[in-house]
């Protein structure tokens, strides 16, 4: 796994602001973008937690059904 790989699954949120950039990211294998995909699902998780128990969230938080289409997209 390259460097821009990891720095992309690791905080997705600065490299994409949708899930459509992840799938068009040609730097990036299909097995990278689905752990970028599933890293940005985790972040919106938490987010929606951290609203929940009335904490601002911060960055963007990604749509579950943006996500889970590009999710399938890959498959």
């Amino acid at each position: 796994m390259t460097n821009y790989a990891k720095m992309r699954i690791s905080n997705p949120s600065p490299y994409y602001e949708t899930p459509d950039l992840v799938l068009n990211d040609g730097k990036l294998s299909r097995d990278d973008k689905e752990k970028v995909l599933r890293s940005m699902a985790l972040n919106a998780d938490q987010k929606a937690e951290a609203t929940v128990e009335g904490m601002a969230g911060g960055d963007r938080a990604y749509s579950a059904n943006e996500l889970q289409a590009a999710l399938v997209q890959l498959k």
